[in-house]
């Protein structure tokens, strides 16, 4: 007589996740306390020297982040609730990119915890038609935007216009205008670069002219 083999318990299949997910964050937490708080030693404690220090803190960021997500595993949190566990995602400066926008939404909705928080930094229309698109843009307007959020089943909490925020320090300002010179200094002659340059030229004159505008915008799942 034929017996068909017992699926293995729910239980020991979970304590075998567990365990896995577990050394996976310890892992994941050790390599981030070291790219955080040691962003200047990568050349001894890491595997490759990181420069600048910010792409070492960066990187922490990341694995911090799969901390989270692997800790949760760790002390039994249900797959399908992990699947949706990021308590706050950033997307700056992306939704302005792509005609694909309430896919990215709906992709950003996925990941968020269902008490979460989403920042977006959002360059929209201001006109029907604008007198110069920079290429690869595809600006919503702020009406559009509201609408893809709903139906993405997201709810914009708070919005404020890049304009209504204070003036940067000026160190900032010293700071960028540094790194813009070395940038030039290196790739001045590469072609990528004055194609970024002239995006960045163009963006500048709508931003300037009123046709386009920048916005911050917190938004949530749907209570």
């Amino acid at each position: 007589m034929n017996t068909v083999p017992a699926a293995p318990s729910a239980t020991s299949t979970d304590a075998v996740t567990r365990i896995i997910a577990g050394a996976v964050c310890l892992v994941l937490i050790d390599a981030a306390q070291l790219l955080i708080f040691y962003p200047g030693r990568t050349n001894t404690l890491w595997a490759w020297d990181l420069k600048p220090e910010v792409t070492a803190m960066t990187l922490g960021s990341v694995y911090a982040g799969g901390a989270y997500f692997f800790g949760r595993l760790t002390f039994g949190a249900p797959w399908r609730s992990v699947a949706a566990g990021f308590p706050a995602v950033w997307c700056l400066g992306v939704l302005c990119t792509t005609p694909e926008r309430p896919a990215l939404l709906r992709e950003l909705r996925r990941v968020l915890a269902d008490d979460g928080d989403l920042g977006l930094l959002v360059f929209e229309r201001r006109r029907a038609r604008l007198h110069d698109t920079p290429e690869g843009n595809d600006f919503p307007t702020s009406a559009e935007l509201e609408r893809q959020l709903r139906a993405a089943g997201l709810v914009a909490v708070a919005r404020v216009g890049c304009d209504e925020l204070a003036p940067a320090p000026p160190s900032w300002g010293e700071r960028a205008d540094r790194v813009q010179a070395a940038v030039a200094a290196a790739h001045g002659n590469d072609p990528r670069f004055r194609a970024a340059q002239d995006q960045q030229r163009r963006i500048a004159d709508l931003l300037a002219d009123g046709e386009i505008s920048g916005e911050l915008v917190h938004a949530r799942r749907f209570p």
